[in-house]
């Protein structure tokens, strides 16, 4: 049959309808799945990778309605992925990233932030933490970021110190996905970090909740000789929708940190600072046996007050320095040090000079019998100081020193939503602190601490 050009037309409309017909049927033929359960809320914040402040949600500076341009304070917000860039571990880095965030620490240990030249507060989630200066780092390992605000907190949190505040953000469930990480590092100082971090959402008792768990362990040396930093942190957290208007939001960290202080140098001098030369010996015994082979405290605070303890009227000479005998020798030998200075000395192997030295303490203490003791005549007789060289990693430690702390820290959030205007929160925060500390330049700390704390708010828009 000829096809002729009024047919076509015909012919393409039937196909059409052909082919529709094809694939009805086929739509009907086709098996239906039946999907399972799955949630389709999703927070997204928690795994932000920008840099910038006002990206990140702040619900915890002042008030949640408030956005960042109109928070009449300096806050600095540290999201996670700055944290990251930064290298931010503990509060001594917050130099980094903020002008009048100095490091601050006691004997090494960084314990507390400072802001505007003074004391900062602590505060986990919204939660104010136990007071501490020097009893251990503020654990890094349950932050997801951080809100630096400089100037008094306010009027609904606690009272703290009056140079500003740091508001650490908990890791948060991720409820959109599950996602993980893992991460090991090998560094110089013999440093092994190690840490892991899961979290994703599931359905409990067929609501929508999340959940996140967070590892991490360190074993570490420090660039100062005899100075660790190891410790060891546990974290979990979970978010659930318990209705339609009430969620709920609670975590726990377990944390143990285990070192000993830096106590730095003694005897600073420019010397010191510039050529590395440290001025060497050692201060005369106040050692007692009956004080279990340290040195008497009570005498030497006497001594170093310049009040003669009991009978004694040489407390002067417990303020110098001993020399050892070969460091004299040597120098006498060189000509370095006169016959003149050398009689200047005190020398203390002459037992009639440390029963003069040592008269009317204890008879108890184990006197010096070695050396060369400083006086005021040796350095008027031109006598020279005596030093040694150092290295910026050669510090006051001792191995068997420690400087061990625990926490154990909990947070717990139910937030109903009244209205699309009205929110009733309840928080709750329980953290307890032990630290354990002992040097051997006779230093002890011990201190327990436990706080408890609930607060109730309504906020209305």
């Amino acid at each position: 049959m000829k096809l002729n050009k009024s047919t076509w037309p015909g012919i393409i409309f039937g196909v059409v309808l052909l082919a529709g017909s094809l694939f009805a049927r086929e739509e009907e033929e086709s098996p239906i799945f039946e999907l399972e359960k799955f949630i389709t809320e999703a927070i997204a914040q928690e795994d932000s990778d920008s840099l910038l402040a006002t990206d990140r949600k702040i619900d915890s500076a002042f008030f949640a309605d408030m956005d960042l341009m109109e928070i009449p304070r300096s806050v600095l917000v540290l999201s996670p992925e700055t944290i990251e860039q930064f290298q931010i571990h503990d509060f001594a880095d917050l130099h980094k990233v903020g002008a009048g965030t100095e490091r601050y620490n006691f004997y090494g240990i960084a314990g507390a932030p400072v802001l505007r030249g003074w004391q900062g507060g602590i505060y986990f989630n919204g939660m104010l933490r136990a007071f501490q200066r020097n009893e251990m780092p503020a654990s890094f390992c349950s932050l997801e970021a951080m809100e630096v605000i400089k100037g008094p907190a306010p009027a609904q949190y606690l009272p703290s110190h009056v140079g500003g505040f740091v508001n650490m953000m908990p890791k948060s469930p991720f409820f959109d996905t599950s996602r993980g990480s893992l991460k090991f590092e090998l560094d110089s100082n013999n440093l092994y970090h190690f840490e892991v971090d899961k979290g994703g959402p599931f359905l409990a008792f067929d609501k929508a909740a999340a959940y996140r768990l967070s590892v991490t362990t360190q074993q570490a040396e420090s660039w100062w000789d005899r100075v660790r930093n190891d410790f060891f942190s546990v974290y979990g957290s979970i978010k659930m929708k318990l209705s339609d208007d009430t969620y709920l939001y609670a975590g726990a960290e377990y944390y143990a940190f285990e070192s000993n202080e830096n106590s730095g140098w003694n005897r600073p001098s420019q010397n010191l600072i510039d050529h590395g030369e440290y001025v060497m010996g050692e201060p005369l015994s106040l050692v007692r046996s009956k004080n279990g082979g340290f040195p008497d405290r009570g005498l030497l605070g006497g001594m170093s007050s310049g009040r003669a303890p009991l009978l004694n009227k040489n407390y002067g000479d417990f303020r110098a320095l001993v020399v050892p005998s070969t460091v004299i020798d040597a120098a006498v030998s060189e000509g370095t040090v006169s016959a003149v200075q050398l009689a200047a000395m005190k020398d203390l192997s002459d037992p009639h000079v440390r029963t003069t030295i040592y008269a009317g303490l204890p008879e108890d203490i184990i006197q010096t019998e070695s050396g060369y003791l400083y006086t005021p005549a040796y350095f008027w007789a031109g006598g020279p100081v005596f030093t040694t060289s150092i290295k910026g990693n050669q510090v006051l430690s001792d191995r068997q020193d420690f400087a061990n702390s625990k926490d154990l820290m909990a947070f717990m959030d139910l937030e109903r939503f009244i209205s699309d205007s009205t929110t009733l929160e309840n928080k709750f925060f329980f953290e307890k602190i032990g630290t354990r500390k002992l040097s051997s330049y006779q230093y002890a700390f011990r201190s327990d601490q436990l706080v408890l704390d609930d607060g109730l708010s309504l906020t209305t828009l």
